[in-house]
């Protein structure tokens, strides 16, 4: 649009010395002139719009008042980013249902993504939600979890109480977040006229869930998504829909698939957020910054997100590193079903140590091979490690403080209690040892077990031992202790 000036004064004032000069100056000049204006008509606009959304955004972004972020944006250039010190920035990126979804603060999607100012990689690590962790102060249970429980227990928290355990795990510094419910990747992607991404396969899924339909009839509760290969257009709802899908048939049907896709989203969405077409518009900017404040929870301050975006402005696509945790034949995860029968993926090596590798030297040449490499022992193999099984300790006497005794002296032996507690009589006489899981051949495990408690592994398992109620739904074996404990 263009406008057009119009002279209406029949008498002007004398124009003043040196005027004809200033008003022939060079078309680069002018050009140089219409940017700056450009440049601040939409910061104006910016700064207005964060001004008017303060509230929201102050609860986003940080905790810090949305006039503090403001003064530290403005003098941030000198300042660093957490980790920038050390060459490499942490970030958690989690992504939630939201109201009006079932489980709505469950993680759908876990992302431990890592920058290297230096040299201009980025790590993108997938976490698949039914990987088996602890979460401390409620158990061990997937890591989908820990945002719903923190969020249970103290609202807000959820973000920093789960960079909190995905850091335990891999022996990282987390040091940002960002949690994103569905509604608003949505209206983010909407809000920059879509996303461009090149599907890799052409895929159906006949099983994608219909929001709000869990519990109608079959044909009712789906709906059937094609995708075809090649450089698609995406809206915000048919990116999710192809970051979500998790039935698809064929080769895009598996966690890793789902995984890449995911990671193909991200990696659309930033290029499109720090796009000139983005940058220079102040419709986007303003409607991006009004469901960051109400669908983005980060303890990223203004500054830091400007500062990020100075750091990565140059990144191209080429310099990102995928890795997907997953079960396949050579991957680092093992799949397994807990006594409650829930679908469950634990390290493949018995504990966090692979991860850990792979995580310390993930922008090393062969990082992953070399992590693979490491294994402590395949899946199928009898495990002789007191660590590797998850025990329960249920007190069947009435002497007090029994299990709790019992449970140290395990946990000096190196085994792994997860839980104590009563059992439903307190009649036993002996000691019972249950195997309550499928997962790998526990006999060494087990022999250690009964030679320490002198008790015997019974080869049955009463039928009220496998409700979930009866025991934790992750044990793996279940000591009942009688009175013969007692000495």
């Amino acid at each position: 649009m263009t406008a057009e000036y119009i002279d209406y004064n029949p008498n002007p004032r004398p124009e003043p010395e040196g005027f004809e000069e200033e008003k022939k100056k060079p078309f680069w000049k002018k050009i140089i002139l219409y940017f700056f204006v450009l440049i601040l008509s939409a910061a104006g606009f910016f700064l207005y719009d964060i001004f008017a959304s303060s509230k929201n955004l102050s609860e986003s972004l940080g905790q810090k008042s949305i006039w503090y972020q403001i003064k530290h944006l403005v003098s941030s250039e000198d300042r660093k980013l957490s980790g920038q010190e050390s060459d490499r920035i942490n970030i958690l990126l989690l992504g939630i249902g939201g109201p009006n979804h079932d489980g709505p603060y469950l993680s759908d999607t876990i992302i431990l993504a890592s920058f290297k100012p230096s040299t201009q990689e980025t790590a993108l690590i997938s976490i698949p939600r039914d990987f088996l962790a602890e979460l401390p102060g409620f158990g061990w249970f997937k890591i989908n979890h820990a945002n719903a429980f923190a969020e249970a227990k103290n609202p807000g928290s959820g973000g920093k109480y789960t960079a909190g355990v995905i850091a335990g795990i891999f022996d990282l510094p987390i040091h940002y977040f960002a949690v994103i419910d569905f509604e608003g990747f949505i209206k983010i992607i909407d809000d920059l006229g879509g996303i461009n991404i090149n599907v890799e396969n052409t895929f159906d899924d006949y099983k994608y869930p219909v929001p709000g339909k869990e519990n109608a009839t079959t044909t009712e509760k789906y709906e059937h998504l094609h995708f075809n290969a090649g450089n698609q257009q995406m809206s915000g709802k048919t990116a999710l829909k192809f970051a979500r899908s998790r039935m698809a048939e064929g080769i895009e049907g598996s966690d890793f698939s789902r995984a890449k896709r995911q990671q193909q989203v991200i990696m659309a969405v930033k290029e499109k957020v720090f796009s000139w077409q983005t940058l220079v518009n102040p419709y986007k900017i303003s409607n991006t910054l009004e469901n960051i404040g109400e669908h983005v929870k980060t303890n990223m301050e203004v500054w830091e997100i400007y500062s990020f975006y100075q750091l990565t402005k140059d990144m191209t696509t080429h310099n990102v590193r995928h890795v997907i945790l997953d079960d396949s034949e050579n991957g680092f995860l093992v799949s397994d079903m807990a006594s409650s029968g829930a679908y469950i993926l634990r390290p493949r090596s018995g504990n966090y140590s692979q991860l850990r590798e792979l995580a310390e030297n993930i922008f090393l040449p062969q990082a992953v091979e070399n992590a693979l490499r490491k294994k402590n022992f395949p899946a199928e193999e009898d495990s002789n490690d007191t660590a590797d099984f998850f025990i329960e300790i249920q007190n069947g006497t009435k002497i007090n403080g029994l299990a709790a005794n019992t449970s140290e002296t395990l946990k000096n032996e190196g085994f792994k209690v997860i839980e104590i507690g009563n059992a439903r009589t307190q009649e036993y006489q002996k000691t019972f040892i249950y195997d309550l899981s499928v997962r790998r051949n526990k006999k060494k495990i087990l022999d250690s077990l009964a030679t320490l408690l002198n008790a015997s592994v019974s080869s049955t398992t009463p039928e009220y031992l496998k409700s979930s109620m009866a025991v934790n739904p992750l044990t793996d074996i279940l000591v009942i202790l009688g009175t013969d404990q007692n000495k």
